[in-house]
């Protein structure tokens, strides 16, 4: 019994997370969103972030660099918001950040302060080859009647 229980938390934990950087999924995003928007009240701002040419790195690098790239976007987006927030892989080279009860401002500060890490970070290929790259993004601010 005990092991058919772990087995359903298993397959509910790889429903709803990113098998390579360990954050929420698109799905779990999307139904996260769906369900503040139905809250009386909601308000949250919303950031998206892409890194751009991602397919280079890896043509360049390898896809292990690219993996490096993504894990270490992961982990700087991670530790720069509150845990009542949500950081998602929301496409391939994609991450969408939720911050509930932040003003825009804020929210840019934020996402400012996780951006000023990443690229702070010194990630190598397997050659020790420096990994270049950069990221685009935008901030909205959203309301449950928006």
């Amino acid at each position: 019994m005990a092991e058919l229980e772990t087995g359903i938390l298993q397959r509910d934990a790889d429903a709803t997370m990113d098998a390579l950087t360990g954050l929420a999924n698109r799905g779990a995003f999307d139904r996260t969103v769906l369900g503040l928007m139905d809250m009386p009240g909601a308000h949250f701002t919303l950031a998206l972030l892409d890194i751009d040419r991602l397919r280079r790195v890896n043509d360049q690098h390898g896809h292990l660099a690219g993996d490096r790239v993504l894990l270490g976007v992961a982990q700087a987006l991670k530790a720069a918001v509150r845990d009542t927030d949500l950081v998602a892989r929301y496409g391939p080279d994609e991450f969408a950040v939720l911050m509930r009860d932040l003003s825009l401002r804020q929210s840019e500060s934020v996402i400012y302060n996780a951006v000023s890490a990443i690229t702070h970070q010194r990630l190598t290929a397997d050659d020790g080859r420096a990994v270049l790259f950069t990221i685009s993004g935008g901030l909205a601010e959203l309301e449950s009647n928006d």
